[in-house]
């Protein structure tokens, strides 16, 4: 059974959410908030209903087209149409404002997902005891094929004027979409210390990313939350450039957004290792 598949019990959209009294996401992510508290202390059915009508405000509060030409269309018709809309409810009723959704690519990215990318989106390869454990330390970003390029290009003035990776392999490269649960941070004691030895703190339950998924979640957290991470640290990322020197990320202030590179050994107070959790199915 699809993750989503126990959110078919509500009937139809509110009738007063497409009137407008409703008009911010951020109402629906609190609601959904109060009503899981409220729906573990009741009955199975009675979470079910709730975590259901909270979809649909979700669907009614994003632009829709049910919930703007049919109120009486089901649910289950409604996540046929977006499944990745239940999934990234209940992930971000988790994760807070540590959540940066295909909803938010959309608004901040210009994103245009596929049919293809939103049925990947629709499955969040975490579980609900990871994500509640990384809940304040990581952020979950939906990512989508962009590159280092592509994003510095959407927002040149978040980046500072070096331009020597222009060039780089690793700037080009697109990837494609997937759910990644960033560190906020760098690795824990990981600054001031070479690589070989950032690595050795790193659990088997992580890995070095690439400086495209830094860069996509620093710049996309910022946008959303007007917060810099890495605003003081560097970090290293899993890239190496044509001469052989590992890339990293970070110190973004008010200049943008550093992409340096430098060999594996080079050690200083603010370089430390960037990190993101193993896909758990």
């Amino acid at each position: 059974m699809a993750p989503w598949a126990f959110f078919v019990f509500a009937p139809t959209v509110p009738s007063e959410l497409t009137s407008g009294n409703v008009s911010s996401k951020t109402k629906v992510v609190n609601l959904t908030r109060k009503s899981e508290r409220f729906g573990q202390k009741g009955a199975g059915p009675m979470k079910k209903l709730f975590s259901t009508t909270l979809i649909v405000l979700y669907l009614a509060l994003n632009g829709s087209a049910f919930a703007s030409t049919d109120t009486n269309l089901s649910c289950e018709q409604m996540l046929a149409y977006r499944p990745e809309v239940a999934v990234s409810l209940h992930a971000q009723a988790i994760m807070g404002k540590n959540f940066f959704g295909v909803e938010e690519a959309k608004k901040y990215f210009n994103i245009v997902p596929t049919e293809e990318q939103l049925l990947t989106l629709s499955k969040i390869p975490f579980s609900d005891a990871t994500l509640g454990k990384c809940r304040e330390t990581h952020l979950l970003i939906s990512v989508f094929p962009l590159s280092l390029l592509d994003v510095r290009e959407k927002n040149k003035e978040l980046f500072y004027r070096f331009r020597w990776f222009v060039t780089e392999d690793f700037a080009k490269e697109r990837g494609d979409a997937s759910w990644q649960l960033v560190r906020k941070t760098p690795v824990p004691s990981s600054l001031n210390v070479p690589m070989s030895d950032q690595l050795i703190l790193m659990n088997d339950n992580e890995d070095v990313p690439s400086a495209r998924i830094m860069v996509y979640a620093i710049i996309g957290y910022f946008l959303s939350t007007s917060e810099r991470l890495f605003e003081q640290t560097n970090v290293r990322c899993s890239d190496i450039d044509l001469t052989d020197f590992r890339v990293y990320v970070g110190l973004f202030d008010s200049k943008g957004l550093n992409i340096y590179h430098n060999w594996d050994g080079y050690c200083r107070p603010h370089i430390g290792i960037a990190s993101a959790q193993n896909p758990e199915f």
